[in-house]
């Protein structure tokens, strides 16, 4: 007869700890179109990353990275669009206000004429 082997709870936790934690991190890293391994080397610091970037921090936009050169003059230009599009949204929605103080007043008038 073979002795069957019983666990502990803790040994459950330690066992679900470094056998499953790892695994789901690796599988949730290769579903977001990352390299699982390769983020827990960086992390861990067993391998320098290749070319002195680092794999996420230096991505952005869907993992593709920045160029220096040509991305700062792109994000300048997407910076001064979007502060276009704030004051836009800001005069319109100030506009609307206006509106909705106006017929909130005629619906008032009208109440009041129609007693």
């Amino acid at each position: 007869m073979t002795k069957r082997i019983r666990l502990t709870g803790f040994a459950r936790f330690l066992f679900v700890m470094v056998i499953l934690v790892p695994a789901a991190y690796i599988g949730a890293s290769y579903y977001n179109g990352e390299d699982g391994f390769q983020n827990i080397k960086a992390l861990l610091g067993i391998e320098s990353p290749k070319d002195g970037k680092s794999t996420t921090s230096d991505r952005s936009n869907g993992n593709k990275p920045i160029e220096k050169s040509t991305g700062i003059a792109s994000l300048e230009a997407r910076i001064e669009t979007l502060e276009q599009e704030n004051s836009d949204l800001k005069a319109q929605i100030r506009d609307l206000k206006l509106e909705l103080k106006a017929t909130q007043l005629q619906l008032k008038n009208a109440k009041a004429n129609s007693r």
